[in-house]
């Protein structure tokens, strides 16, 4: 078996789920604008629609009662983890313990220690790469015209619709125990043999497509009541969200036997092998706004939804299928998983000039956010930018956004808008990794899109 085939594999596995489309949350991939300016409220891009609800009202001029997205945005990011070469150093361990013997240095091992300290430095590999070894990857297409805003007097306030189809994708390595005995080895040997040796670690690959689709409102408070603060205004807001998903999994054990197992057929399987599941989610929105500051909090997945993955139980082989079903008695997997989009809040505030062009906006996430292959983030951001009330004066946006947990990593976004309607956004991580011998970022990401001007 040779692991070289994964990320080909990994994507081809993608491509039927891909297909299915209809977007953001803090678990779905941020679009457009939101890409380099994070989960705020921001008139220059329809998109804030999709993140505080009762932002609703603020994105249409004064007597304005329509405003949507052309086709508003197309994405894809990925990330890879803190393990230089992953891909041989899995090929290297795949041989380790298939073949019983290995060059130390095809692991990334410097072969001159004891005994203890190569068995010891492989098993620290091993819980390295299942803290670092990840590589994951999504995308996003958003729906022709949406998001779709409509501003209406006798509900005293305003709707948005928003429909879109996202794919998400993770690599992840999952360690459990594991038992070397070497034969007779001296150090500064290049090669290693083991006498004995087992492993329940091994590869989870998870693909999830997500259809979305999202109706909000949001209004302000004074509509309702004779209600006003000494200064500003105050909207709230809500959504509900209505989630198709589905899902493929497989898990190829490290040590496995070549003769009954082939990862071709290990694909196959769990690619028709899938599990939808449909869920409803509730969001909530509070925003206070003057002419130059606004200031909010959004709840997201106040319910939790949750999300089945298929069971593996007839689809892996019988040594990655042991392997997982040991993983689950220590408890650090299933063989029938699932994911729960965990309820958390968002808080945000911005400062504008008096002529609403310049902003500076921040964001900072409260709990932890899960999304669709159970990665959890908490992140925070700062963004700058500038809004052109031109149709001939580009708009120009610059953002720093850092996750406070998971991967921790940190990124550098930028962005313009052409004719004040196209949208490019870039966003780079400023931690690398070692690739095919080349060092490139660990996380990068790109969004277009044309959308309505303010």
């Amino acid at each position: 078996m040779k692991l070289s085939r994964l990320a080909v594999a990994m994507a081809a596995l993608s491509l039927p789920l891909v297909a299915t489309t209809a977007a953001a949350n803090q678990s779905l991939v941020s679009p457009g604008y939101s890409a380099t300016i994070g989960g705020v409220s921001n008139r220059g891009t329809v998109h804030s629609s999709s993140f505080n609800p009762a932002s609703n009202n603020l994105l249409l001029k004064e007597g304005e009662r329509l405003r949507f997205g052309y086709f508003s945005n197309i994405g894809m990011y990925m990330e890879f983890g803190q393990v230089d070469e992953l891909e041989d150093t899995l090929d290297g361990l795949v041989d380790l313990f298939g073949d019983k013997e290995i060059n130390l240095e095809d692991i990334g091992l410097d072969p001159q220690g004891a005994v203890d300290e190569v068995v010891d430095a492989i098993d620290k590999l091993l819980n390295d790469l299942e803290r670092n070894g990840q590589f994951r990857f999504g995308g996003m297409v958003q729906a022709p015209l949406t998001p779709f805003i409509i501003g209406s007097q006798s509900a005293k306030g305003t709707f948005s619709i928003n429909a879109s189809g996202s794919v998400q994708g993770s690599l992840g390595i999952i360690n459990g125990k594991t038992n070397i005995t070497l034969k007779t080895y001296n150090p500064g040997d290049e090669t290693i043999e083991l006498d004995s040796g087992n492993t329940d670690a091994g590869v989870d690959l998870r693909v999830a497509s997500i259809t979305h689709l999202a109706v909000g409102y949001g209004t302000n408070l004074g509509e309702w009541a004779d209600f006003s603060l000494p200064k500003g205004e105050l909207e709230l807001g809500a959504r509900l969200n209505l989630y198709q998903v589905e899902t493929a999994r497989t898990f190829i054990a490290l040590q496995t036997d070549d003769d009954e197992f082939d990862i071709g057929d290990s694909f196959d399987a769990a690619e028709n092998n899938t599990k939808n599941t449909s869920q409803m989610g509730l969001d909530l929105g509070l925003m206070w706004h003057t002419s130059n500051m606004q200031a909010g909090v959004t709840l997201y997945n106040l319910n939790e939804p949750t999300f089945k993955y298929p069971d593996l139980t007839d689809v892996l082989d019988s040594g990655s299928l042991t392997a997982l079903q040991n993983l689950e008695s220590y408890g650090k997997s299933k063989v029938a998983d699932s994911v729960t989009l965990t309820r958390h809040a968002v808080v945000e505030g911005a400062y504008f000039t008096q002529n609403r062009n310049w902003v500076i906006q921040g964001y900072y996430t409260l709990g932890t956010a899960t999304n669709f292959v159970g990665d959890e983030s908490q992140m925070m951001g700062v963004s700058a930018g500038y809004f052109s009330d031109s149709w001939f004066i580009p708009g120009a946006r610059f953002g720093y956004n850092k996750n406070l947990t998971g991967t921790e990593l940190s990124t550098i976004n930028g962005g313009i808008t052409l004719g004040g309607m196209f949208n490019l956004d870039v966003a780079m991580g400023l931690e690398t990794v070692d690739v095919d011998g080349d060092s490139i970022p660990r996380y990068f990401a790109i969004s277009l899109g044309f959308e309505e001007k303010f």
